[in-house]
């Protein structure tokens, strides 16, 4: 989350105070493809039980909302850059702890926690930052072009990865991860912080966000999108890399290539958004995503030939998808207090997955995790989608 395409001056494009944090995003970004997107996948493999995965997700979400009140404060007094500095460490004792995970339930432990922290951290000033400094006239062009930048970096990202895990071990890829976060940094050091007003949130703003009468439909969507967060990022992964027969060179290969796709997409559409309403992208996209979902529900019925098609297929229809709805996000952060806005998002988002979570679990207890829990799965990312679709402009 995250300009006309003949002309890439970014400069021109985006902020141009704000490139070298562009550029340390587009490398984190590729970091987190290279490792992060298989780190479910990883715990699954090293045959951490299912349920625990459940709470890994569960938790991180848990420790983002009781945190990120924490985190506007840290904000007001040391400013956007250096909170998302100081996020970058607790990211890295994630990935550290990945390598004792089976010596002690108390890396398990960390693992999720530190995540969590991460994020509370990272993504509230990262957001704030895109939302203040952005165009609203030009939101879906700036955001393909971070989108772009971000893609064209880690779409070989998941194939490296896979590579290392299938053929070389997690160490080598853990010592490899650190070493590009580091070089990440080094320019974000000389960046210009972005001046921010006295910001405040408390813990009774999240009271006040479920008796909220108005913005119905962005609670609709903003819970939606933490169920289908988890679908897609998540369990979907370990869904494929079971249909793979356990192998992370497929999986990663398979996430490379419709990466590659994807990018023709956001290059396509970037700036054709910007001339459109986003809201009538969103509705009609969504019906095409929840039509994809059927369609996985025929390949996990049929064989592994039709996989790289429906995937291929929903990565493209997903970039618009995505493109539309982060476009309406920021634009509608902007015109309202941006910071509350933002945490509004992030209440119904991590409360969402928290739930869905739990119900798997349940569910996990009594058929396991096979063929009747994947096409659980699929069902609620049939329904997800048209959920996400109620953002609008507020």
């Amino acid at each position: 989350m995250h300009s006309d395409h003949h002309h890439f001056d970014l400069h021109k494009i985006l902020h141009s105070k704000m490139n070298k944090i562009y550029f340390f995003q587009s490398l984190f970004t590729f970091v987190k493809s290279l490792i992060g997107i298989f780190i479910p996948v990883y715990l699954y493999s090293l045959g951490v039980d299912f349920s625990l995965i459940l709470l890994f997700l569960a938790g991180t979400s848990l420790t983002y909302l009781l945190f990120a009140p924490l985190s506007v404060k840290l904000i007001s007094k040391i400013g956007f850059k250096y909170v998302i500095l100081f996020s970058i460490p607790l990211y890295m004792l994630q990935l550290i702890s990945l390598q004792f995970v089976l010596e002690s339930i108390v890396f398990f432990h960390i693992i999720w926690f530190s995540y969590g922290l991460h994020m509370a951290f990272f993504w509230p000033a990262f957001h704030s930052e895109i939302a203040v400094n952005g165009s609203s006239k030009h939101r879906s062009s700036q955001i393909g072009t971070l989108q772009l930048l971000t893609t064209l970096v880690a779409a070989s990202a998941p194939f490296i990865g896979g590579v290392f895990l299938e053929y070389v071990n997690y160490y080598s890829l853990l010592v490899f991860s650190i070493f590009l976060i580091l070089i990440g940094l080094l320019p974000f050091f000389f960046t210009p912080d972005i001046q921010s007003k006295q910001l405040s949130f408390s813990y009774l703003r999240y009271i006040d966000f479920l008796k909220m009468s108005s913005k119905k439909k962005s609670k609709k969507a903003f819970f939606f999108e933490g169920v289908e967060s988890i679908l897609i990022h998540s369990l979907w992964p370990i869904v494929l890399f079971v249909f793979l027969q356990n192998n992370f060179f497929a999986l990663g290969s398979l996430i490379t290539i419709i990466s590659i796709f994807s990018v023709i997409c956001i290059v396509y559409f970037k700036s054709k958004l910007d001339l459109k309403d986003k809201h009538i992208f969103l509705k009609k996209t969504s019906k095409y995503i929840s039509f994809n979902w059927f369609l996985r529900y025929i390949m996990l019925a049929l064989s592994s030939s039709f996989l790289l098609v429906v995937e291929g297929i929903f990565k493209l229809i997903y970039s618009i998808f995505s493109l539309s709805f982060v476009s309406l996000f920021y634009n509608n952060a902007k015109s309202w207090n941006y910071m509350d806005y933002i945490l509004f998002r992030e209440f119904f988002l991590h409360s969402a997955k928290i739930i869905l979570c739990f119900l798997l679990y349940l569910l996990y207890l009594f058929v396991g995790f096979g063929s009747i829990f994947f096409y659980v799965l699929i069902l609620i990312g049939i329904v997800a989608p048209i959920g996400v679709s109620y953002l609008d402009k507020e």
